[in-house]
């Protein structure tokens, strides 16, 4: 059985409370599922902006859709690592398999690393590993750690 949209929205929802994330991102995520936030951190370590990333805003909004296309996933935040040479994006995704969706919270509360992550360098899209990565708060934002 396929699992509904607005299922993922509410486990997207709430992995972005658990996460920290503020709650001008949280309230506009629930009133529009497209609206995604991205939270830049400049060389690895520190939050330097955190913005809506919307169509024509930012080349990432068209990778966003192409991957939930592909995969099924829904995105819900965004990562980008990195300085203008070495750069990261973080999709943070929640995954159609609500079967694991409780380990996967337990998982971050417990080591504050985030699974259901879509990871590719920005100069090579097609370049992506699916995994994990180690995350803080910061700001109401999140910050990719090593």
């Amino acid at each position: 059985m396929a699992v509904k949209k607005s299922d993922m929205k509410q486990e997207a929802i709430e992995r972005m409370k658990l996460l920290g994330l503020d709650e001008q991102i949280i309230s506009d995520f629930q009133k529009k599922t497209s609206v995604i936030y991205l939270s830049e951190n400049e060389n690895y370590g520190e939050l330097t902006s955190i913005y809506k990333v919307t169509k024509g805003s930012d080349i990432i909004f068209e990778d966003i859709k192409k991957i939930e296309k592909e995969t099924g996933w829904l995105v819900y935040h965004v990562i980008r690592a990195g300085n203008w040479l070495d750069c990261l994006n973080v999709l943070l995704c929640v995954t159609p398999h609500p079967e694991e969706w409780d380990m996967i919270k337990d998982w971050l509360k417990r080591t504050k690393r985030i699974m259901d992550c879509y990871v590719y360098p920005q100069n090579a899209p097609n370049f992506y590993e699916v995994g994990e990565v180690e995350i803080k708060t910061q700001n109401g934002g999140l910050v990719k750690l090593n």
